[in-house]
């Protein structure tokens, strides 16, 4: 592969992809802190990822799906009325992020981390991670949970995205403590760089 121009840069997790004269300018650090950018023209992403579902019963027959990706309509409603499915686990649907980019959205992301909420670390030693991403006009576009009682946080998501409310709505809101909801509030602070349990960057 080196004969042909191929280059591999292996344990070097990608930082940044941003717009060059080339097309596109990829920035990644590796594990000894040496950073590295690449320009190209295109830009594959190619994570391998699969769904994880096989502890979901979906061979019950209850909820249709294709070699275990769960099929969904334009609402993300499964076949199985009132159950709903979002994310690498759904046929046919990018990741949120690449779809934003994809289609030219502008967005912002908040993360934060359970290990940051103390009911988390009490319930699963605080393994997860609360991620919204926001248009430029503050409004929520997507939301990834994992987690403790991420079937329960997720109607606060579902709901922000089919009202189409604010993050500052989000932020406004009454997270009671000690509860995992807080995460869902942090994660929002986070996209102004505000959270109060992780350092802000």
């Amino acid at each position: 592969m080196k004969k042909m121009g191929v280059r591999f840069c292996l344990s070097c997790p990608v930082e940044s992809v941003e717009d060059s004269p080339v097309g596109a300018k990829v920035v990644c650090r590796s594990t000894n802190g040496e950073v590295q950018a690449f320009e190209a023209e295109k830009v594959l992403v190619a994570v391998g990822r699969g769904p994880n579902t096989a502890s979901l019963g979906l061979d019950t027959g209850m909820i249709g799906h294709s070699k275990g990706n769960i099929l969904v309509n334009d609402k993300m409603e499964t076949s199985l009325p009132g159950v709903y499915a979002v994310g690498d686990c759904v046929k046919g649907y990018s990741q949120l992020a690449h779809t934003a980019s994809a289609i030219g959205i502008e967005y912002t992301v908040g993360k934060f981390p359970m290990a940051g909420n103390g009911k988390a670390l009490i319930l699963n030693g605080g393994e997860g991670v609360v991620k919204i991403l926001a248009d430029k006009n503050n409004r929520v576009l997507g939301m990834h949970i994992i987690g403790p009682r991420a079937t329960d946080l997720i109607a606060e998501g579902a709901l922000s995205i089919e009202a189409g409310l604010s993050v500052d709505t989000l932020i406004a809101t009454i997270h009671s403590y000690p509860t995992v909801t807080e995460a869902m509030r942090e994660a929002a602070l986070s996209i102004q760089h505000r959270a109060i349990h992780i350092v802000n960057r």
